[in-house]
Order: C-alpha cells, then structure tokens, then sequence
C-alpha cells in the first residue's frame, strides 16, 4: 500500500531516507546529505502532498517524492505533461521483496490517472545497477548531464 505521508509519518518518511543516505554513505555511493533529510529541509522544500511512503505489512518501508515539475534536473520542460520522482527509497531490509517495482507501476497508475504523457528522473550517472533497474521498469535513458556538482542520468518513460 502507498499512502501520502501525514504529520503522523513525515518523520517515519525522514527516517527511512536518512537510513538509506548513511547506507549509501558506507558504500561509498553517497548522495544525499544528512541535512536534506530532515524532517525540517523535507517540508521546507516539499509540498506534503507529493511525498509518499510504501507500506509493507503495516510498516513503512520505502519513500518516493512525486512532484508536478522539475526546474533543477529537468528546466526546459515546463509544460505540465508529467510527474517527476524524487527521493526514492527502500529499507535496506526489505530489498530485493519487489517493494521498487511495485512504487514505480503505482506513480505509472498516477500518471495515467493524471492524463501525463511522461514520469521523468534523476539519478547518479555512476549507479549502473539503478539505470538498469529504471530501464527494466521501461524508462529510457534520455542525457547525461552536469548539474552543478552532480553527474545524472535522465531517464524519461512514456505514458
């Protein structure tokens, strides 16, 4: 199940991202720092409305940002057409169950019930087990580019 998190869950969906940037951080895969997660930087930068956590047994066990545009990786396009995700994350413990691929065809459902044409994202050119798995779930890789000092791959999936 896939629920919008409330004043309830924010710091449940804070936790989990938090978790998975110290695990990235110990693997040498870092990518999101510590102050971008907080309860406080998450509502200072997000609309509650857009941030999702993915249950599990009654548990909270993944997070997903889905939002209406995208002026940092995505500038030129501005045309309202898609949903861009953001913050995407599993408990450690629970990879592997399918928890990724059933988040992803969930923001696919929202699209369609949007009428998008496109999901659009980022992630880090140098995770090449994540291109694949955004590929596996139909998304084509559309540019890398720089932005500011991130290298990032943009995958695109069409509606």
């Amino acid at each position: 199940m896939i629920k919008n998190v409330t004043p309830d869950t924010i710091h449940e969906f804070s936790s989990i991202l938090i978790a998975a940037s110290r695990w990235l951080k110990e693997n040498n895969k870092e990518m999101w720092r510590y102050d971008e997660l907080t309860v406080y930087a998450l509502l200072n930068k997000n609309d509650m409305s857009e941030m999702f956590i993915g249950c599990l047994n009654n548990e909270a066990v993944a997070t997903i940002i889905v939002q209406q545009n995208d002026p940092v990786f995505w500038p030129e396009k501005t045309n309202n057409n898609a949903l861009y995700i953001h913050k995407f994350a599993v408990k450690r413990a629970c990879a592997g169950r399918g928890i990724s691929r059933d988040m992803i065809h969930w923001v696919k459902n929202e699209a369609e019930r949007q009428n998008k044409k496109y999901i659009r994202l980022d992630c880090a050119s140098d995770r090449e087990s994540l291109c694949r798995f955004y590929e596996k779930q139909g998304f084509k890789h559309i540019e890398d580019r720089q932005v500011d000092d991130f290298h990032v791959s943009l995958y695109e999936y069409k509606i």
